[in-house]
């Protein structure tokens, strides 16, 4: 009888400090998995970051489509030009009528 029971009393803690390690990797993966939404949350909240990584993009894709398709580049600049200077026009014209 003193056998099993310090049989039960061996298994008991085995199991308990598994139980044990399990709950710290379970924390640990719930602190990672909560700093990881922190960190998605500032970066979606942080406007400049935001407006400098659409800038990095944009410029990137100018840069490669400059190297690939150097024509197609001078479209895009000339296309941009003459809507910056269609609004321009369009913003002296609405000045201009008060």
């Amino acid at each position: 009888m003193s056998t099993e029971k310090s049989a039960r009393t061996d298994m008991g803690t085995g199991s308990d400090s598994g139980s044990r390690v399990q709950l710290r990797l379970d924390a640990v993966r719930a602190r990672a998995e909560l700093a990881s939404t922190l960190d998605a949350i500032e970066y979606k909240l942080n406007l400049s970051r935001q407006l400098s990584t659409a800038n990095r993009r944009v410029s990137t894709s100018l840069h490669e489509l400059g190297e690939d398709n150097p024509a197609g580049l001078i479209g895009v600049a000339l296309g941009a030009g003459a809507a910056v200077g269609a609004a321009v026009a369009l913003c002296i014209r609405a000045f201009q009528r008060r």
